[in-house]
């Protein structure tokens, strides 16, 4: 039987979560995470794409952003998973030859999902428990929480995180966006009029 190789479709907002090998902390320390975040900056620089938000916990990191070429996602995934991994061989040891439990990729295909999964993403620290205030995660490079007050408003940030902070994980930190559609948004949207996605 032939496999079919995944369509991953043009002109699309992809949430993307990878997680570390038997989510083992790979990512403990400042100088661990900051590997993620400059290969995240990087990529937005050699691919030519926008990180819409990211986080960066222990043992997985999220972000989401727009590709107008599908095809570049396994380039995305290839580019972040090998890279780190090869980048964090040369400073750090790495507890097992693997260095990643897998990389899942959603398709965000509405505006609700779209903002919270961005709630969810920069307030995914204080979810974790890596920090304890919002003042903490504003002050907290591995997040993109403090791009996100800054571009619309922090009363809408604190709002969309309190709305998801419960939302599930499962085994490998992802998500089921269908989980989203059952919490209460759309009068927030509509009062606040945050900037539109894209």
């Amino acid at each position: 039987m032939k496999i079919q190789k995944p369509c991953w479709p043009d002109n699309a907002y992809y949430f993307i979560t990878t997680s570390t090998f038997l989510h083992f902390p790979y990512f403990i320390y400042d100088d661990q995470k900051q590997i993620v975040l400059d290969r995240l900056r990087e990529m937005e620089i050699k691919l030519n794409i926008e990180i819409k938000a990211f986080s960066i916990a222990m043992n997985h990191f999220h972000y989401v952003t727009f590709l107008q070429k599908g095809e570049l996602y396994s380039k995305i995934k290839q580019f972040m998973n090998g890279g780190i991994s090869c980048l964090y061989g040369k400073r750090f040891s790495k507890k097992y030859k693997q260095m990643w439990q897998g990389t899942k990729a959603i398709i965000i295909n509405n505006e609700k999902s779209y903002w919270m999964i961005l709630g969810y993403i920069i307030g995914n620290l204080l979810k974790h428990r890596r920090v304890s205030t919002f003042q903490e995660l504003y002050n907290n490079k591995y997040s993109s929480y403090k791009s996100f007050v800054d571009e619309h408003d922090e009363e809408f940030a604190r709002e969309l995180v309190y709305r998801v902070i419960n939302v599930e994980e499962d085994s490998e930190a992802s998500v089921d966006v269908k989980s989203f559609e059952k919490i209460g948004i759309q009068d927030m949207l509509n009062g606040l009029k945050p900037t539109n996605p894209g």
